[in-house]
C-alpha cells in the first residue's frame, strides 16, 4: 500500500494555519527593509532612481501618455512620466501630500501597498503546506526589500492586485477570467511596459497548444501531463522566440537589433553587479544572429527558473534562490495538474507562463528578475490553489470525455 507525500515526508507535510502567516507579515515587511538598508543598501538604496523622483512628484505637471510600437523601437520601453503621474496621484490624493522626502516615501509606500498585499493574504486556504507557507514567507521579504520603495514597482504591482481581483472575484464568471486577465495584460502593455503585449503573445500560443493536447487525451497520465509534455511546453516558447526574430530580422531590423541588444548586451551596463547574467554562448559578443540568439535565450529561461549558480556568491543570495525554486515548483506543479485544475488557475498559469516567456527576451540580471517576478505573486498564489476564488469549480479528468470538456472550457477562457 502506497504511503501518502505527508507519511513520506513528514516535515514538509506539515500543515501551517494560514492566520499565523498573516499574523507574522508585519514583523517579515520590517525584517525585509532592514535587509534593505543594511546588508543591500549598496545596490537597492545608494543607487536608487527614487531619489530623483521626489521633487517631481511633488511639483510636476500631471503627464500621462499611452505607449505604443515607437517606444519598443527607439528603446524607451514603457516609461515616461506615467510611473512618476501615478505616485503624484497617489500623493496628492489618498497620502494627502504626506511624504516629503525619500525615506518618508518609502515608509508611506510600504504602508500603502503592505495593506493591499496583506488583503490578498487574508484570500488564503486555512491550512496550508510548508513549503506553501515558507513561500509566502519568502514573498513577503522579497516584496518588502525589492518592491515597497519609490519604484517602478508599485506602479507595476497595481497591474497584477488587478489581476488577482479578476480572477478571485465570484461575480465574473470562470468562463471569462482569463480573457479579462488578458484585458488587464494588455492595459498593462499600453501605459506601463509595451512589451507587456508578448504576456499576450506567449500565453495564446500555449493555450491553443494545452488545449489542443487535454482535448484528444494525449500526454496524460491519471489526469496530469506528462513530463514530455511540460517538456514541450518549454520548447514551444522558445520556438515562438525564434519565429517572433525571424519576422522581425525581415519586417523590422531596428525592432529585430533592439530584441537582439536588450538580451545580448544590456548586462554590459551592470558590470558592478556581481548578478547579471553573463551570455553563454560567446558567438553572440562577435557575430549574432536569430539562431545563436534563440539559444541565448532558451539558456536564459532555464537560468533564471533555477538560479543554482547564485549558490556561489554566499549566503546572501541563498534566500532568493530558495524563493526562486518555490515559484519556479509552483509553476511546474501547476502546469502538470493542467487537466484538472480548475479554470480561474488555469487562466492564472497561463498568463504567468507568458510572463516568464516574455521577461526571459529582456532579462539580464537575476536582481531585476527578482523584483519584476516577486510583484506577480498575486497571480501566482492563485494558480497555485494558495488563494482559491470563491465558487471555483474543479474539473475532473476521470475519463477522457471529461478532459475534453476541460479543453472546451479553456477555449472559452
Amino acid at each position: 500500500m502506497s504511503r501518502t507525500f505527508e507519511e513520506r515526508h513528514p516535515i514538509l507535510g506539515m500543515r501551517v494555519d494560514s492566520r499565523v502567516l498573516i499574523a507574522l507579515f508585519p514583523v517579515l515587511i520590517i525584517l525585509g527593509k532592514v535587509v534593505r538598508w543594511t546588508v543591500m543598501r549598496d545596490t537597492l538604496i545608494d543607487y536608487s532612481k527614487g531619489w530623483g523622483w521626489v521633487d517631481p512628484i511633488m511639483q510636476n505637471d500631471w503627464s500621462w501618455q499611452f505607449f505604443g510600437l515607437e517606444e519598443v523601437v527607439e528603446g524607451d520601453i514603457g516609461l515616461g512620466d506615467n510611473v512618476i503621474t501615478f505616485f503624484k496621484a497617489l500623493w496628492s490624493t489618498i497620502w494627502g501630500g504626506l511624504p516629503a522626502s525619500f525615506e518618508e516615501f518609502e515608509i508611506v509606500i510600504t504602508i500603502t501597498f503592505g495593506l493591499l498585499f496583506l488583503l490578498v493574504m487574508l484570500g488564503m486556504r486555512r491550512r496550508l503546506p510548508l513549503i506553501e507557507a515558507l513561500f509566502i514567507c519568502l514573498s513577503s521579504g522579497v516584496i518588502s526589500v525589492y518592491c515597497l520603495c519609490l519604484s517602478k514597482e508599485p506602479f507595476q504591482m497595481v497591474f497584477f492586485l488587478l489581476m488577482f481581483a479578476v480572477l478571485h472575484s465570484s461575480v465574473i464568471p470562470e468562463r471569462q477570467k482569463l480573457y479579462w486577465s488578458y484585458g488587464v495584460v494588455l492595459l498593462s502593455a499600453s501605459c506601463f511596459r509595451t512589451y507587456y503585449a508578448l504576456i499576450l503573445l506567449f500565453s495564446v500560443i500555449v493555450q491553443l497548444y494545452l488545449g489542443r493536447l487535454s482535448s484528444n487525451g494525449r500526454a496524460c497520465n491519471a489526469g496530469a501531463l506528462s513530463w514530455a509534455a511540460v517538456f514541450k511546453v518549454y520548447l514551444l516558447g522558445v520556438a515562438a522566440y525564434f519565429l517572433m526574430m525571424l519576422l522581425l530580422s525581415v519586417v523590422s531590423d531596428s525592432l529585430y537589433t533592439r530584441f537582439q541588444d536588450a538580451l545580448l548586451y544590456a548586462s554590459d551596463d551592470s558590470s558592478l553587479s556581481n548578478t547579471y547574467i553573463e551570455n553563454v554562448f560567446a558567438v553572440n559578443e562577435s557575430s549574432p544572429n536569430v539562431f545563436s540568439v534563440s539559444a541565448e535565450y532558451a539558456v536564459v529561461l532555464l537560468r533564471l527558473l533555477f538560479p543554482l549558480e547564485l549558490l556561489a556568491n554566499g549566503p546572501k543570495y541563498w534566500p532568493y534562490v530558495i524563493y526562486q525554486l518555490a515559484m519556479t515548483y509552483f509553476l511546474v506543479k501547476s502546469l502538470r495538474k493542467f487537466p484538472c485544475n480548475t479554470r480561474t488557475q488555469n487562466a492564472a498559469l497561463l498568463v504567468f507562463l507568458g510572463y516568464v516567456f516574455a521577461s526571459g527576451c529582456f532579462e539580464v540580471n537575476f536582481g531585476s528578475w527578482v523584483r519584476h517576478c516577486a510583484v506577480t505573486t498575486p497571480v501566482v498564489l492563485v494558480m497555485s490553489g494558495i488563494c482559491p476564488p470563491a465558487g471555483s469549480r474543479r474539473v475532473a479528468v476521470a475519463s477522457t470525455a471529461k478532459v475534453a470538456s476541460h479543453s472546451e472550457a479553456l477555449a472559452a477562457g
